[in-house]
């Protein structure tokens, strides 16, 4: 077998994913004091923590009613209903499954078989845009918050002026460029993108304050949104551990408990992993997606 079919062979590619997901929780577990987290979890306010699942679902919601604004401008005639039920399958696949059909790629498979008239290329297209508008947002909103935390780098200010607009500016050339159906809704989807963020930001605030903590509380923030972007990397199962560590590396800057932001990623993961689960129904009931 040649390198080339190694590294595209499925098989190849979850072995190396288990290792490096391995790897990342030893790294992980050499750097967590587990009595001190078993300590923090035994003292959490689950009204809080409740209020921060109830905002994750929330976010969810929008997320899934901004995809569905993605299916329209390629005149993919989807319910809302049926996007729901996809959207919450995809998110199980993304979280659960070592293998390399994910969320996003059952979902055009699904697509393309239920509503033939429309082109595999559109709607991939229209699912990678849904997921660059939130990339794109994301790195304007660590942007904004990087603002208001306590690190100094040259030109900070300036940093921050040209790169929340710059950001827009390269997702509408892209959007130009590649998906032109999109520019009359730019603006409503880019609102979009900022609740769904916002709405996950609150969410981890209510995490924060479900563990009484009332200082470093925009460093916690602004770590948290870097640490989205660093699990969409497909190096490890889920996207796993990768948020954990994120916590942690940056508290060597940032200068906050890392034991606690560990347990923020911790719960913050299993709240995901909670909601996500409710996809398994329509995983081993496919046929309940139509109805």
């Amino acid at each position: 077998m040649s390198i080339k079919s190694l590294i595209k062979n499925k098989y190849f590619k979850i072995t190396v994913k288990l290792i490096i997901t391995i790897a990342c929780f030893y790294i992980l577990y050499l750097k967590t004091d587990v009595k001190i987290i078993r300590t923090i979890l035994k003292e959490i306010n689950f009204i809080f923590l409740i209020l921060a699942t109830l905002c994750f679902i929330f976010s969810k919601y929008i997320s899934a009613l901004r995809l569905k604004h993605f299916f329209e401008l390629i005149h993919l005639p989807i319910s809302q209903y049926l996007n729901l039920k996809l959207y919450l399958l995809g998110m199980y696949y993304n979280l659960f499954l070592p293998g390399g059909l994910g969320g996003d790629a059952y979902k055009a498979y699904y697509l393309r078989r239920k509503y033939s008239a429309v082109s595999l290329r559109k709607i991939l297209t229209s699912l990678i845009f849904d997921r660059l508008n939130g990339l794109f947002v994301l790195l304007v909103l660590v942007l904004i918050l990087f603002f208001f935390v306590p690190y100094e780098i040259i030109y900070k200010k300036e940093i921050i002026i040209i790169g929340v607009f710059l950001f827009p500016l390269c997702l509408y050339i892209l959007m130009y460029l590649f998906f032109k159906e999109s520019l009359p809704k730019f603006f409503s989807l880019f609102i979009y993108s900022i609740g769904v963020q916002l709405i996950q930001l609150l969410s981890v605030l209510f995490i924060i304050l479900s563990l009484n903590i009332h200082t470093t509380i925009y460093e916690l923030l602004f770590v948290f949104l870097i640490s989205t972007i660093t699990v969409m990397i497909p190096i490890t199962i889920g996207g796993s551990i990768l948020r954990e560590l994120t916590f942690v590396y940056f508290s060597v800057f940032l200068h906050y408990d890392k034991n606690y932001s560990i347990t923020i990623a911790l719960l913050f993961y299993l709240i995901t992993a909670f909601v996500s689960l409710f996809g398994i129904y329509y995983s081993l009931y496919p046929k309940k997606i139509e109805h």
